[in-house]
């Protein structure tokens, strides 16, 4: 998704394009345990929204805790519930 981003910011101009990712929840099996795992990597989102490309914001229908801890540490990533989608539509409709 940041390399996207990355290609859209370098075809279309910086800020023409709003990168959003809808994402239900990111898990895996421990085929050991039999566990279900998430599946977070926020240093290197932390990484890739600072040298790929920023993400405008990212919705989760079941947000992972690390993630949203890390939009309580970097206000530059905004992971938040997917019902906030609905709030904001219009101002990303609008550019805002």
């Amino acid at each position: 998704m940041f390399a996207h981003q990355r290609v859209l910011d370098g075809v279309h101009g910086f800020n023409r394009f709003k990168g959003i990712l809808v994402c239900l929840t990111e898990t895996k099996l421990d085929h050991r345990t039999t566990e279900v795992v998430e599946i977070c990597l926020p240093k290197q989102w932390d990484l890739y929204q600072r040298f790929i490309a920023p993400m405008h914001r990212f919705y989760y229908f079941d947000v992972p805790k690390k993630y949203a801890e890390l939009s309580q540490v970097n206000s530059s990533i905004l992971v938040v519930p997917f019902a906030q989608f609905f709030d904001e539509v219009n101002d990303l409709a609008m550019g805002r």
